[in-house]
């Protein structure tokens, strides 16, 4: 039962922690967004830039509780194939996999969310991204 929502959980760690994917692709607008010094005066797109990147510290955040040992979903252990401790999904109970569940809807919604706010961004600043390719 718990199997599907832990690989989805896994996922997320890949996307949000290992990999930064979120902040790779805000970070990579950004960069275009400050080689322009007009661009740099919108305030409408430095507050979404802004608001981005406090979205995505947030659910690092998030993610990192919800593997910490005090959550209650999982137990770190050392194991000799690595030098730090591993996480273990503790496996007790349904309502563990409940909870385990709740927590990749979360994720997913999040990540809705996201793809929304960014997609806004994207559409917003895509007219800008357009001139500055042409313009080199």
């Amino acid at each position: 039962m718990a199997a599907p929502s832990l690989i989805q959980f896994r996922d997320f760690y890949e996307k949000i922690i290992r990999d930064k994917t979120y902040r790779e692709k805000v970070g990579y607008n950004y960069r275009m967004f400050k080689t322009d010094t007009t661009l740099m005066n919108d305030k409408a797109l430095q507050k979404r830039f802004h608001d981005l990147y406090s979205e995505i510290e947030w659910l690092e955040n998030e993610y990192r509780s919800f593997v910490a040992e005090s959550y209650g979903l999982f137990t770190w252990k050392k194991i000799p194939e690595y030098d730090t401790p591993r996480p273990f999904f503790r496996l007790e109970s349904e309502v563990k996999i409940k909870k385990l569940q709740e927590c990749v809807t979360m994720l997913h919604q999040w990540e809705a969310s996201f793809n929304s706010a960014f997609s806004n961004l994207e559409r917003e600043f895509s007219p800008f991204n357009k001139t500055m390719k042409k313009g080199t």
